[in-house]
């Protein structure tokens, strides 16, 4: 396993989202911070693959996460009068608390599972009935973690007003589901590689390195 550094690889690996960044600000963080690895990685979704995207490097630098969380609140400015941002207490807090920062808004933090995953279950903070949020994630690969964190803003009363990631593994499925439940939302970086069923993996084929959980990087 090793980090990616490379820009010209970088430039490979993820497309910045145009709409809210300068692509070669962001691949240039992601370079400074190590935040691409190449390895062999089982997804919380079950599926292998060669890269992962990790946000815990830059949402450890405050000055760094804020500047993406300055990116990423114009897709839900200015309209929202979101009272709350709500996210998991794994590295996607980094990213929620920035936002809210921003937003001048409270933190409600979901307890995650065995698993690493969020749970319906508040940690820290409180959601007020009647009131709009935006819910964050660090990455998102299927977007059940993110389908989690609205179901909690809607169990206890509160209208979700948009759903921002810092990274996708798929802006389709991200759009799918924003679409479904009539969200704004949306994402600074989506990852260009492949992922793969574990009976399809080239690194399980060819019987390489040992695969690595990526909720250890949560």
């Amino acid at each position: 396993m090793k980090a990616v550094t490379s820009l010209d690889s970088i430039s490979q690996l993820v497309t910045i989202n145009p709409a809210v960044a300068t692509p070669k600000e962001i691949r240039e963080l992601i370079a400074a911070k190590g935040a691409i690895l190449e390895g062999h990685f089982a997804l919380q979704s079950g599926r292998h693959s060669s890269y992962l995207l990790r946000f815990r490097p830059l949402g450890q630098d405050r000055e760094i996460v804020d500047r993406i969380a300055g990116h990423l609140v114009q897709i839900c400015a200015p309209s929202t009068t979101a009272t709350t941002v709500i996210c998991p207490e794994s590295a996607g807090f980094f990213l929620g608390n920035a936002l809210a920062h921003r937003l001048k808004s409270s933190v409600a933090i979901c307890r995650l599972d065995q698993r690493r995953r969020p749970t319906s279950i508040l940690r820290k903070g409180s959601i007020v009935p009647g009131t709009e949020v935006v819910v964050v994630n660090d990455v998102a690969t299927s977007g059940s973690s993110l389908s989690t964190l609205i179901g909690l803003a809607e169990a206890n009363g509160a209208t979700v007003h948009t759903a921002l990631v810092f990274g996708t593994l798929a802006s389709s499925v991200l759009g799918q589901l924003l679409n479904h439940r009539h969200l704004r939302g949306g994402y600074l970086v989506e990852c260009n590689w492949p992922t793969y069923d574990p009976s399809e993996c080239p690194h399980c084929l060819a019987g390489g390195e040992q695969v690595i959980p990526t909720a250890e990087f949560n």
